[in-house]
């Protein structure tokens, strides 16, 4: 009797149920998974068994299927476009991928299939680095064809659009290599990387005027009406903002900006991208929670690599802008826009400047702490980037020689520095 109760008690605190051969369910949640042998489990979103076979039949399929693939590939009887097929579906597997890089990688396969389109038919031993040096130089001239009704004109593939395309190469070659289909991925340098370009950025003194010019209405006497007022947008309804500007509330709607509280919310999402250097995705996604007064950090949620989930200080400008907001609870979002491309170039167009994106705050708030002493590691780093300051150097690098030259001209070896 006490050892049926044991082994009861042992069954209860037992994670996975053994159910049938690859069907598994979690004895906590009472949903069930899928497991083909060292794999880990794969979810089937279900907590009924008879729904749980019929999508591991599928499942079941689709591992046999790429066991036979395997073995072809281990013969040398696999083609890319099959190599090609289980790097797509190892991508839209991959949990640690964002959305945004599969929906990349995607676009850089079908591109590559748009410019490569025997590519399919050979087998992975045969792309040698001859074989892509003849489609780089192929691609490099060709013409993609704009889609109907489009009214762009029939035009190449850009640089970068065609070194992403290489970078995926790369990376089904070396699927391709663990499937022994090949002894080694082949080397190339096509579509080279120089110096990355840096957009024209706005000086200190315009970035004020660019949060004020996302603030306050787009046309020009609403605006003028709003800072005549005293430019008391804040804690007023629309309704009330209308009455007091002497416009109809169609008016005011038509030429505010942002969308959200006369355009505030809209320039507080900028100043928190220029204040933290964070990705827009990671802004968007950025709560209370995750906001450390105490010991001023930030928490980024990162959405693009295992690198870019990482702790930020807060800047002493970053502090005083979130103190001044009104906090919600922790599962509150701190921004309530959700982008605000639109509302940057209409403001870069009134001030006059180059055209300013989302991606140019993190340029700037990067550039800015450069400027400010900030050695480019360090950047690195509070920027996510998994690469450990490779493109931070190529990108910002001009930026440490010229800072490099001013450091220089303060150095005296025989007499001492003035001051």
């Amino acid at each position: 009797m006490e050892s049926e109760t044991s082994t009861n008690a042992a069954a209860a605190t037992k994670t996975w149920i053994y159910v049938e051969p690859y069907l598994f369910k979690n004895a906590s949640s009472g949903r069930y998974y899928s497991r083909f042998f060292r794999q880990g489990f794969r979810a089937l979103r279900t907590n009924r068994v008879t729904v749980a076979r019929l999508r591991l039949a599928d499942r079941v399929r689709d591992y046999k299927g790429n066991s036979r693939i395997q073995s072809a590939a281990e013969n040398g009887d696999v083609t890319m476009e099959q190599v090609i097929a289980l790097f797509e579906s190892a991508t839209v597997e991959n949990p640690s991928l964002s959305a945004s890089t599969k929906k990349d990688r995607r676009i850089c396969l079908l591109r590559l299939q748009k410019t490569w389109p025997k590519l399919g038919l050979l087998k992975p031993r045969q792309i040698t680095t001859a074989e892509i040096n003849s489609w780089a130089a192929r691609a490099a001239k060709f013409s993609a064809k704009p889609p109907p009704g489009s009214k762009t004109r029939k035009g190449a593939f850009s640089h970068r659009a065609l070194q992403k395309s290489a970078g995926v190469l790369r990376m089904v070659l070396k699927h391709a290599l663990t499937l022994n289909a090949i002894s080694s991925v082949p080397s190339f340098a096509v579509f080279p990387g120089g110096k990355c370009k840096v957009p024209v950025l706005p000086s200190r003194r315009v970035v004020g005027a660019l949060f004020n010019e996302i603030q306050y209405p787009r046309n020009a006497a609403v605006r003028d009406a709003v800072r005549a007022c005293g430019g008391m947008v804040e804690g007023k309804t629309q309704q009330e903002l209308a009455d007091q500007l002497g416009i109809s509330l169609a008016t005011l709607k038509r030429h505010k900006t942002g969308g959200v509280g006369n355009g505030k919310d809209a320039a507080d999402f900028a100043r928190l991208l220029v204040f933290t250097g964070m990705r827009v995705d990671e802004a968007r996604r950025l709560t209370w929670g995750d906001v450390d007064f105490e010991n001023g950090r930030i928490r980024v949620q990162g959405t693009k690599t295992d690198t870019s989930r990482r702790t930020i200080p807060m800047i002493p400008e970053c502090r005083d802008f979130l103190v001044g907001l009104v906090p919600g609870s922790p599962t509150d979002r701190v921004s309530r826009v959700d982008d605000i491309n639109r509302a940057l170039a209409g403001a870069s167009k009134r001030l006059g400047v180059s055209k300013l994106t989302h991606h140019s705050m993190r340029h700037l708030f990067a550039t800015l702490c450069i400027e400010s002493g900030v050695d480019i590691p360090t950047v690195s780093r509070w920027l996510g980037h998994a690469d450990g300051g490779a493109l931070a150097m190529r990108v910002y690098g001009h930026l440490r020689d010229e800072h490099s030259q001013i450091a220089a001209a303060k150095v005296r070896v025989l007499t001492p520095p003035s001051g």
